[in-house]
């Protein structure tokens, strides 16, 4: 009973403002042109079909299909894609309730304790009241642990913040320059608006894996980008927590999964188009 209400009260908060507009096309569904450039659905919308747990001794129980969303909804663990993928253009949008935690993976390998023990993870996070979103590299859209997310406010009184003013004829563009506490420059145009949208409304996901290229766009903003296996790369999983899983972010292909962090969270408009596998993969260890 008390799940349940739980539940009913998340929903109120989650779920408001979500019709669909005139001329949008239906969530969880693809269009004639996304079939035809060879796009695939992973959530019907209306059952788990094609997910599983990642244990082999547990059920999907802690996930269901919830007012057409993949939602969280108890104790049962992460998920996986029955699925495998090597390389791929991922999309989906996500959903937390307040102070939520999650994350989706993708190249899990199957046989470990945990799904993070093996593959990287794209953070989903409510950064304004958990304490997470306070570090750039655990904030909602990092590599979690690795590489932070572009940032989307203005430096702290004391600490320099670059601008950009671009003059071409009568077009004027004001763009923020800043580097993150990885060291990299981002660039974001535009007025400064947060990355993520707040608790309440959708935020969408896309995750590029061509090879070890590997890129995180959050809300039509590429936020992450990195390679896999590269010097760098290797350094700071050495100088993390995942230096202890000689596993982690090894696998070529693999699963995606979806994070059980105990908080709800809803997931929708889970696609996928593959890319061709790779003829060079040299940088790859499998």
């Amino acid at each position: 009973m008390k799940l349940a209400m739980l539940l009913v009260g998340v929903l109120g908060v989650v779920f408001v403002g979500n019709g669909i507009r005139a001329g949008q096309t239906p969530v969880n569904t693809l269009t004639a042109a996304e079939l035809d450039a060879g796009w695939e659905l992973l959530f019907d919308g209306e059952t788990t079909n094609g997910w599983r747990s990642y244990r082999p001794d547990m059920q999907v129980d802690g996930w269901g299909a919830v007012e057409g969303t993949l939602a969280r909804v108890g104790a049962g663990g992460d998920i996986i894609s029955e699925e495998i993928f090597e390389n791929f253009d991922l999309r989906l949008q996500w959903k937390l309730a307040p102070g939520g935690n999650s994350g989706i993976f993708f190249r899990v390998a199957e046989g470990a304790d945990e799904v993070w023990h093996t593959a990287p993870e794209m953070q989903v996070l409510d950064d304004d009241t958990h304490p997470d979103g306070r570090q750039t590299k655990t904030s909602a859209g990092s590599d979690y642990g690795l590489y932070g997310r572009a940032k989307d406010k203005v430096n702290s009184v004391y600490k320099w913040n670059v601008i950009r003013i671009l003059a071409e004829g009568g077009h004027i563009d004001y763009g923020d320059v800043t580097k993150t506490s990885d060291g990299v420059d981002r660039a974001v145009y535009g007025p400064m608006e947060p990355l993520v949208n707040p608790v309440g409304e959708w935020n969408a996901v896309r995750i590029l894996v061509d090879g070890s290229h590997v890129e995180y766009w959050l809300n039509g903003v590429r936020i992450v980008e990195y390679e896999l296996w590269s010097e760098d790369w290797e350094r700071r999983v050495l100088a993390s927590k995942f230096a202890a899983y000689s596993g982690f972010g090894r696998a070529r292909r693999g699963h995606f999964a979806l994070q059980n962090h105990g908080d709800p969270v809803f997931y929708r408009n889970i696609k996928v188009r593959r890319l061709p596998n790779m003829q060079d993969s040299s940088l790859n260890p499998q």
